[in-house]
Protein backbone atom coordinates (compact mmCIF):
# COMPACT_ATOMS: atom_id res chain seq x y z
CA UNK A 1 0.00 0.00 0.00
CA UNK A 2 2.84 2.36 0.80
CA UNK A 3 4.60 1.49 -2.47
CA UNK A 4 1.43 2.28 -4.46
CA UNK A 5 1.12 5.69 -2.80
CA UNK A 6 4.78 6.45 -3.42
CA UNK A 7 4.54 5.52 -7.11
CA UNK A 8 1.34 7.50 -7.51
CA UNK A 9 2.95 10.68 -6.22
CA UNK A 10 5.58 10.54 -8.96
CA UNK A 11 2.91 11.05 -11.58
CA UNK A 12 1.27 14.01 -9.87
CA UNK A 13 1.62 17.32 -11.65
CA UNK A 14 3.41 20.04 -9.74
CA UNK A 15 3.68 23.72 -10.64
CA UNK A 16 6.97 24.53 -12.38
CA UNK A 17 7.51 21.13 -14.04
CA UNK A 18 8.07 21.30 -17.80
CA UNK A 19 6.77 17.80 -18.37
CA UNK A 20 3.59 16.24 -17.10
CA UNK A 21 5.08 12.72 -16.96
CA UNK A 22 8.65 12.18 -15.74
CA UNK A 23 9.29 9.31 -18.24
CA UNK A 24 8.17 11.34 -21.25
CA UNK A 25 11.23 12.76 -23.03
CA UNK A 26 9.26 14.69 -25.66
CA UNK A 27 8.45 18.29 -24.78
CA UNK A 28 5.21 19.76 -26.08
CA UNK A 29 5.59 22.74 -28.38
CA UNK A 30 2.82 24.90 -29.84
CA UNK A 31 3.27 26.18 -33.36
CA UNK A 32 1.36 29.20 -34.57
CA UNK A 33 -0.76 28.67 -37.66
CA UNK A 34 -0.81 32.39 -38.43
CA UNK A 35 1.63 33.42 -41.15
CA UNK A 36 3.28 36.74 -40.51
CA UNK A 37 2.63 39.43 -43.04
CA UNK A 38 -0.71 38.03 -44.28
CA UNK A 39 -2.91 38.55 -41.22
CA UNK A 40 -3.81 41.79 -39.47
CA UNK A 41 -5.19 42.51 -36.04
CA UNK A 42 -6.99 45.84 -35.86
CA UNK A 43 -8.26 47.71 -32.87
CA UNK A 44 -11.77 47.01 -31.65
CA UNK A 45 -13.36 50.13 -33.16
CA UNK A 46 -11.53 49.72 -36.49
CA UNK A 47 -12.51 46.05 -36.70
CA UNK A 48 -16.20 46.87 -36.22
CA UNK A 49 -15.90 49.50 -38.94
CA UNK A 50 -14.24 47.19 -41.50
CA UNK A 51 -15.84 43.80 -40.84
CA UNK A 52 -19.51 42.91 -41.09
CA UNK A 53 -21.22 40.27 -38.98
CA UNK A 54 -23.21 37.43 -40.54
CA UNK A 55 -26.30 35.84 -39.02
CA UNK A 56 -24.30 32.78 -37.91
CA UNK A 57 -21.85 34.93 -35.92
CA UNK A 58 -18.94 34.93 -38.39
CA UNK A 59 -17.45 38.02 -40.00
CA UNK A 60 -16.69 38.84 -43.64
CA UNK A 61 -15.26 41.74 -45.64
CA UNK A 62 -17.66 42.30 -48.58
CA UNK A 63 -17.68 44.96 -51.25
CA UNK A 64 -20.76 46.68 -52.66
CA UNK A 65 -21.66 43.51 -54.63
CA UNK A 66 -21.11 41.14 -51.72
CA UNK A 67 -17.78 39.72 -52.93
CA UNK A 68 -15.25 38.74 -50.28
CA UNK A 69 -12.19 40.97 -49.86
CA UNK A 70 -8.59 39.72 -49.86
CA UNK A 71 -7.60 41.13 -46.45
CA UNK A 72 -7.31 38.61 -43.60
CA UNK A 73 -8.24 39.93 -40.18
CA UNK A 74 -7.90 38.47 -36.72
CA UNK A 75 -10.54 39.14 -34.14
CA UNK A 76 -9.57 41.95 -31.77
CA UNK A 77 -9.05 41.39 -28.10
CA UNK A 78 -12.07 41.92 -25.88
CA UNK A 79 -12.45 45.45 -24.61
CA UNK A 80 -13.73 45.70 -21.02
CA UNK A 81 -17.03 47.49 -20.82
CA UNK A 82 -16.74 50.71 -18.86
CA UNK A 83 -19.57 52.08 -16.80
CA UNK A 84 -20.36 55.72 -16.26
CA UNK A 85 -19.40 55.31 -12.61
CA UNK A 86 -15.89 54.06 -13.50
CA UNK A 87 -14.70 57.58 -14.19
CA UNK A 88 -12.89 58.85 -11.12
CA UNK A 89 -14.18 62.34 -10.36
CA UNK A 90 -13.66 64.50 -7.33
CA UNK A 91 -17.13 65.26 -5.90
CA UNK A 92 -15.99 68.72 -4.82
CA UNK A 93 -15.34 69.59 -8.48
CA UNK A 94 -18.92 68.69 -9.48
CA UNK A 95 -22.37 70.01 -8.74
CA UNK A 96 -24.41 68.44 -5.95
CA UNK A 97 -27.83 68.89 -4.33
CA UNK A 98 -27.14 70.62 -1.00
CA UNK A 99 -29.54 72.11 1.50
CA UNK A 100 -28.03 75.57 1.96
CA UNK A 101 -29.44 76.15 5.45
CA UNK A 102 -27.66 73.04 6.73
CA UNK A 103 -24.46 74.10 4.95
CA UNK A 104 -24.48 77.57 6.56
CA UNK A 105 -25.17 76.06 9.99
CA UNK A 106 -22.31 73.58 9.52
CA UNK A 107 -19.77 76.31 8.69
CA UNK A 108 -20.87 78.51 11.59
CA UNK A 109 -20.58 75.65 14.07
CA UNK A 110 -17.25 74.47 12.62
CA UNK A 111 -15.63 77.92 12.77
CA UNK A 112 -16.79 78.47 16.34
CA UNK A 113 -15.45 75.08 17.43
CA UNK A 114 -12.15 75.76 15.68
CA UNK A 115 -11.67 79.04 17.56
CA UNK A 116 -12.40 77.39 20.91
CA UNK A 117 -10.14 74.37 20.30
CA UNK A 118 -7.15 76.01 18.57
CA UNK A 119 -7.09 79.78 19.10
CA UNK A 120 -3.46 80.05 17.93
CA UNK A 121 -4.28 78.46 14.55
CA UNK A 122 -7.24 80.76 14.13
CA UNK A 123 -5.04 83.85 14.45
CA UNK A 124 -2.94 82.60 11.53
CA UNK A 125 -4.05 81.73 8.03
CA UNK A 126 -6.22 78.63 8.44
CA UNK A 127 -6.63 76.09 5.64
CA UNK A 128 -10.13 74.68 5.75
CA UNK A 129 -11.39 71.97 3.44
CA UNK A 130 -14.27 69.48 3.14
CA UNK A 131 -14.42 65.69 3.16
CA UNK A 132 -17.55 64.54 1.29
CA UNK A 133 -19.41 61.31 2.15
CA UNK A 134 -21.86 60.33 -0.55
CA UNK A 135 -25.24 58.64 -0.13
CA UNK A 136 -26.50 58.05 -3.68
CA UNK A 137 -27.19 61.66 -4.73
CA UNK A 138 -26.67 63.65 -1.52
CA UNK A 139 -23.64 64.23 0.68
CA UNK A 140 -22.54 64.62 4.26
CA UNK A 141 -19.48 66.77 4.95
CA UNK A 142 -16.65 67.00 7.44
CA UNK A 143 -14.89 70.35 7.87
CA UNK A 144 -11.20 69.99 8.72
CA UNK A 145 -8.20 72.28 9.02
CA UNK A 146 -5.10 71.16 7.15
CA UNK A 147 -2.85 73.30 9.37
CA UNK A 148 -3.73 72.11 12.88
CA UNK A 149 -5.61 68.89 12.14
CA UNK A 150 -8.97 70.05 13.52
CA UNK A 151 -11.91 67.90 12.35
CA UNK A 152 -15.52 68.90 12.86
CA UNK A 153 -18.39 66.46 13.29
CA UNK A 154 -19.87 65.06 10.08
CA UNK A 155 -22.99 67.02 9.11
CA UNK A 156 -25.85 66.00 6.80
CA UNK A 157 -26.66 68.70 4.26
CA UNK A 158 -29.97 67.17 3.20
CA UNK A 159 -33.43 66.46 4.59
CA UNK A 160 -34.11 62.93 5.86
CA UNK A 161 -37.34 60.95 5.75
CA UNK A 162 -38.77 60.31 9.24
CA UNK A 163 -38.70 56.65 10.20
CA UNK A 164 -39.31 54.75 13.42
CA UNK A 165 -37.08 51.82 12.50
CA UNK A 166 -33.39 51.45 13.36
CA UNK A 167 -30.53 52.31 11.03
CA UNK A 168 -29.66 55.24 8.85
CA UNK A 169 -32.55 57.42 7.74
CA UNK A 170 -33.10 57.72 3.99
CA UNK A 171 -32.54 61.03 2.24
CA UNK A 172 -35.63 62.75 0.89
CA UNK A 173 -33.82 63.63 -2.36
CA UNK A 174 -32.93 59.99 -3.04
CA UNK A 175 -36.42 58.63 -2.42
CA UNK A 176 -38.00 61.48 -4.37
CA UNK A 177 -35.73 60.92 -7.37
CA UNK A 178 -36.41 57.15 -7.43
CA UNK A 179 -40.15 57.72 -7.02
CA UNK A 180 -40.15 60.04 -10.04
CA UNK A 181 -37.98 57.54 -11.95
CA UNK A 182 -40.54 54.76 -11.43
CA UNK A 183 -43.18 57.00 -13.00
CA UNK A 184 -41.20 57.32 -16.26
CA UNK A 185 -40.20 54.96 -19.06
CA UNK A 186 -36.43 55.29 -18.59
CA UNK A 187 -34.26 52.89 -16.63
CA UNK A 188 -31.36 53.19 -14.23
CA UNK A 189 -28.71 53.52 -16.96
CA UNK A 190 -30.54 56.40 -18.61
CA UNK A 191 -30.96 57.99 -15.20
CA UNK A 192 -27.18 57.83 -14.78
CA UNK A 193 -26.78 59.78 -18.02
CA UNK A 194 -29.24 62.39 -16.84
CA UNK A 195 -27.29 62.84 -13.61
CA UNK A 196 -23.99 63.07 -15.50
CA UNK A 197 -25.50 65.67 -17.82
CA UNK A 198 -26.23 67.80 -14.74
CA UNK A 199 -22.50 67.82 -13.83
CA UNK A 200 -23.05 65.50 -10.88
CA UNK A 201 -21.39 62.26 -9.80
CA UNK A 202 -23.47 59.40 -11.13
CA UNK A 203 -24.83 56.86 -8.61
CA UNK A 204 -24.00 53.17 -8.93
CA UNK A 205 -26.55 50.75 -10.35
CA UNK A 206 -26.39 48.57 -7.23
CA UNK A 207 -27.33 51.46 -4.97
CA UNK A 208 -30.11 52.51 -7.33
CA UNK A 209 -31.54 49.00 -7.41
CA UNK A 210 -31.43 48.69 -3.63
CA UNK A 211 -33.38 51.90 -2.98
CA UNK A 212 -35.73 51.15 -5.90
CA UNK A 213 -36.76 47.88 -4.27
CA UNK A 214 -37.59 49.70 -1.04
CA UNK A 215 -39.48 52.54 -2.70
CA UNK A 216 -41.31 50.13 -5.03
CA UNK A 217 -42.78 48.21 -2.10
CA UNK A 218 -43.96 51.43 -0.49
CA UNK A 219 -45.56 52.57 -3.76
CA UNK A 220 -47.51 49.31 -4.06
CA UNK A 221 -49.00 49.78 -0.58
CA UNK A 222 -49.79 53.43 -1.31
CA UNK A 223 -51.46 52.63 -4.66
CA UNK A 224 -53.69 49.95 -3.16
CA UNK A 225 -54.76 52.35 -0.40
CA UNK A 226 -55.44 55.07 -2.99
CA UNK A 227 -57.56 52.70 -5.11
CA UNK A 228 -59.66 51.76 -2.07
CA UNK A 229 -60.28 55.45 -1.36
CA UNK A 230 -61.34 56.06 -4.97
CA UNK A 231 -63.66 53.05 -4.95
CA UNK A 232 -65.29 54.34 -1.78
CA UNK A 233 -65.69 57.80 -3.35
CA UNK A 234 -67.40 56.30 -6.42
CA UNK A 235 -69.82 54.34 -4.25
CA UNK A 236 -70.69 57.48 -2.26
CA UNK A 237 -71.22 59.46 -5.46
CA UNK A 238 -73.72 56.87 -6.73
CA UNK A 239 -75.64 56.99 -3.44
CA UNK A 240 -75.79 60.80 -3.58
CA UNK A 241 -77.48 60.62 -7.00
CA UNK A 242 -80.55 59.02 -5.44
CA UNK A 243 -80.83 56.26 -8.03
CA UNK A 244 -82.44 52.90 -7.32
CA UNK A 245 -79.72 50.88 -9.05
CA UNK A 246 -76.47 51.41 -7.14
CA UNK A 247 -74.38 48.94 -9.11
CA UNK A 248 -71.02 50.12 -10.43
CA UNK A 249 -70.16 49.64 -14.09
CA UNK A 250 -66.57 48.46 -14.52
CA UNK A 251 -64.26 47.39 -17.34
CA UNK A 252 -61.52 44.80 -16.87
CA UNK A 253 -58.50 44.45 -19.13
CA UNK A 254 -55.15 42.71 -18.76
CA UNK A 255 -51.74 42.41 -20.35
CA UNK A 256 -50.08 39.02 -20.77
CA UNK A 257 -46.47 38.09 -21.36
CA UNK A 258 -47.55 35.85 -24.26
CA UNK A 259 -48.80 36.72 -27.74
CA UNK A 260 -50.23 33.27 -28.53
CA UNK A 261 -54.03 33.48 -28.68
CA UNK A 262 -56.05 30.29 -28.99
CA UNK A 263 -59.45 32.01 -29.03
CA UNK A 264 -60.49 35.58 -28.47
CA UNK A 265 -62.50 34.60 -25.41
CA UNK A 266 -59.58 32.71 -23.85
CA UNK A 267 -56.46 34.76 -24.40
CA UNK A 268 -53.18 34.16 -22.62
CA UNK A 269 -53.42 30.37 -22.46
CA UNK A 270 -49.62 29.98 -22.61
CA UNK A 271 -48.85 33.03 -20.46
CA UNK A 272 -47.10 32.85 -17.12
CA UNK A 273 -47.70 36.45 -16.00
CA UNK A 274 -50.59 38.87 -16.30
CA UNK A 275 -51.36 42.37 -15.03
CA UNK A 276 -55.09 43.11 -14.85
CA UNK A 277 -56.80 46.46 -14.18
CA UNK A 278 -60.36 47.40 -13.27
CA UNK A 279 -61.74 50.81 -14.31
CA UNK A 280 -65.10 52.28 -13.28
CA UNK A 281 -67.45 53.92 -15.80
CA UNK A 282 -69.91 55.67 -13.46
CA UNK A 283 -67.97 58.96 -13.21
CA UNK A 284 -66.12 61.19 -15.65
CA UNK A 285 -62.84 60.54 -13.85
CA UNK A 286 -62.69 56.85 -14.90
CA UNK A 287 -60.82 55.84 -11.77
CA UNK A 288 -58.72 52.68 -11.62
CA UNK A 289 -60.18 50.98 -8.57
CA UNK A 290 -58.35 47.64 -8.55
CA UNK A 291 -55.26 45.89 -9.92
CA UNK A 292 -54.27 42.22 -9.86
CA UNK A 293 -50.86 40.75 -10.71
CA UNK A 294 -50.74 36.99 -11.31
CA UNK A 295 -47.38 35.28 -11.57
CA UNK A 296 -46.49 31.61 -12.12
CA UNK A 297 -42.71 32.01 -12.22
CA UNK A 298 -40.71 30.85 -9.20
CA UNK A 299 -36.96 30.32 -9.38
CA UNK A 300 -36.90 28.79 -5.89
CA UNK A 301 -39.25 25.96 -6.95
CA UNK A 302 -37.12 25.19 -10.00
CA UNK A 303 -34.01 25.02 -7.84
CA UNK A 304 -35.69 22.69 -5.31
CA UNK A 305 -37.18 20.42 -7.99
CA UNK A 306 -33.77 20.04 -9.60
CA UNK A 307 -32.50 18.62 -6.30
CA UNK A 308 -35.31 16.11 -5.84
CA UNK A 309 -37.71 18.06 -3.61
CA UNK A 310 -41.42 17.79 -4.40
CA UNK A 311 -42.71 21.34 -3.97
CA UNK A 312 -45.81 23.04 -5.30
CA UNK A 313 -46.29 26.75 -5.89
CA UNK A 314 -47.42 28.89 -4.17
CA UNK A 315 -47.51 26.77 -0.99
CA UNK A 316 -43.79 26.41 -0.22
CA UNK A 317 -41.43 28.70 1.66
CA UNK A 318 -39.69 31.43 -0.31
CA UNK A 319 -42.13 31.22 -3.24
CA UNK A 320 -42.15 34.24 -5.54
CA UNK A 321 -45.33 33.24 -7.40
CA UNK A 322 -48.95 33.69 -6.35
CA UNK A 323 -50.63 31.32 -8.80
CA UNK A 324 -50.60 27.58 -9.47
CA UNK A 325 -48.45 26.70 -12.47
CA UNK A 326 -50.96 24.07 -13.68
CA UNK A 327 -53.90 26.50 -13.87
CA UNK A 328 -54.64 28.91 -16.70
CA UNK A 329 -54.72 32.64 -16.12
CA UNK A 330 -56.87 33.47 -19.15
CA UNK A 331 -59.89 34.39 -17.03
CA UNK A 332 -58.09 37.04 -15.03
CA UNK A 333 -61.26 39.06 -14.42
CA UNK A 334 -62.62 36.61 -11.83
CA UNK A 335 -59.65 37.26 -9.52
CA UNK A 336 -60.65 40.87 -8.81
CA UNK A 337 -62.15 41.37 -5.36
CA UNK A 338 -63.29 44.98 -5.10
CA UNK A 339 -64.59 46.50 -1.86
CA UNK A 340 -66.76 49.55 -2.57
CA UNK A 341 -67.55 50.37 1.05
Amino acid sequence: MLTAKKNRKKWFFKAGHKKYQPKCKRECTFESHVEEGKWKRLKHDDFNLVARRRTDGTYHLPDSNGNQGSTKLLRPTAVPRKSICDVQTDPLDCSMPVRMRDMVSMWNTALTSHVNCNPDCHRQESKFDLRPYRQLLVYSFEVYCARCGFVHTKTKCYRVVPSSGPGRKAAAVNKGAVTALLDTTIGATQFQRVVCGMDMVSPHLTSLQRITNKVGGELVVYNHRDMRIKARAVANAIKMRGVTDERVNVQVDGRYNSQTYGRRGEMGLSATQVVSFTREDNTDYKFCIDMVVLDKLCSTAQWLKGRGYNVRCPDHAGCSSNFNAADTISGHGKYHHITMS
